[in-house]
């Protein structure tokens, strides 16, 4: 099995505000039979999110 670790931001804006936050997973993937569906063959185990957390929210200038 091969694991993988994926450390990640994301922005969110939203009306009034735009929040970042930091995002880091891991898992393992499965080789699994080519299908349609899963061209890739493989298939994500044991996903397990070790960190989400707010890192910083600033508010919008309304005019």
């Amino acid at each position: 099995k091969m694991e993988f670790t994926y450390y990640g931001r994301q922005r969110i804006e939203r009306r009034t505000s735009v929040l970042t936050r930091e995002l880091v997973t891991a898992g393992q993937l499965k080789r699994v039979p080519r299908t349609d569906n899963n061209p890739h063959g493989l298939l994500i185990i044991n996903w397990r999110t070790l960190l989400n957390k707010d890192l910083e929210q600033k508010n919008k200038v309304a005019y």
